[in-house]
């Protein structure tokens, strides 16, 4: 998962109603254990998960391990640096 990636929840069962997110920042990508990832919660309600895993209970996560998101739009593709 990259910055800027498009990501679903997957802590619940019923992954098709669980909150979006937008990746903001990653960490250690190149090792599994370590790696994390802050996401910043899309919506006009701040999903019950905001307050779980964020340290202000705000949009924005604490470091969390991308395990507990499912990456729906990539933008691998996309030139930051021009």
């Amino acid at each position: 998962m990259n910055i800027g990636d498009l990501v679903r929840y997957a802590g619940w069962k019923d992954t098709d109603t669980n909150p979006l997110a937008l990746i903001i920042d990653v960490v250690s990508q190149d090792s599994s254990y370590h790696n994390r990832v802050r996401v910043i919660w899309l919506g006009e309600d701040v999903p019950v998960q905001a307050s779980a895993i964020s340290t202000t209970g705000n949009r924005i996560s604490s470091w969390v391990h991308p395990k507990n998101f499912i990456l729906i739009n990539s933008c691998d593709n996309i030139c930051l640096h021009e």
